[in-house]
């Protein structure tokens, strides 16, 4: 970017993403619109290339390229994000996209190939109400085409028995080993680890209104998280 003659010039690229399905005169009334908000501005010699695409297109562009614009450690990270928000909500493409076809997973009470454990694990969960993988420390490694990590990790279950609210915490670490393949990382082994856990019972929720917010079982299974 560069300031002349009172003029500021622009030159990036535009992407004006609409919904599915796309209607052509939308897309192209936002275009014009986009020309105008950057001149309004003062962005008056405005030098663009607009490019457009669907809601649905721009998420697998994101999944799928994401490897392009990010560091080896963060695209890698990226992968940790994808299965653990994969888990959280029943996504099963979402898990999946996290390993290679072959890769393995040892996860104690199943050792076997990854897309089997996640078809595994998306049946097994749907008895709880709800979970949340949080990805704490993660140490990666590089070398090459290759990586291996370690991940922290904390895992809260929600599940009701018998009308009676439970919070089960597990403590672990995953020991992964990562393929870098045509500039895409993923999990080509994966090994959990347990720490510790616990168990209680909720006999008293903080004193708000829940009722008034999106709750996270509206998104559970859907492949359409809220704000998408």
């Amino acid at each position: 970017m560069e300031v002349a003659t009172g003029c500021t010039v622009v030159d990036v690229d535009v992407v004006v993403v609409s919904e599915d399905p796309a209607d052509p005169h939308e897309v192209t009334t936002t275009r014009s619109a986009t020309r105008h908000w950057m001149r309004a501005l003062g962005l008056v010699l405005f030098i663009t290339r607009v490019y457009t695409m669907t809601t649905a297109e721009l998420r697998t562009f994101l999944r799928g390229n994401m490897s392009a614009t990010l560091s080896d450690h963060d695209a890698i990270r990226q992968v940790a994000a994808r299965y653990a928000r994969g888990v959280d909500r029943l996504d099963g493409d979402l898990m999946k996209s996290a390993y290679w076809p072959e890769a393995t997973d040892d996860h104690g009470v199943f050792v076997g190939n990854a897309m089997a454990f996640c078809d595994r694990v998306i049946d097994s969960h749907q008895r709880f109400t709800g979970t949340m993988h949080c990805v704490m420390n993660h140490a990666i490694e590089v070398n090459g085409s290759t990586a291996s990590g370690e991940i922290y990790n904390v895992t809260y279950v929600f599940r009701t028995d018998n009308g009676v609210d439970h919070i089960d915490t597990w403590f672990g670490r995953y020991l992964d080993q990562y393929e870098n393949r045509n500039g895409e990382w993923r999990i080509i082994e994966r090994i959990c680890v347990h720490e510790n856990t616990t168990s209680q019972s909720i006999d008293t929720h903080m004193p708000i209104d829940a009722a008034k917010f999106r709750h996270g079982s509206v998104d559970r299974g859907t492949a359409t998280p809220l704000g998408y």
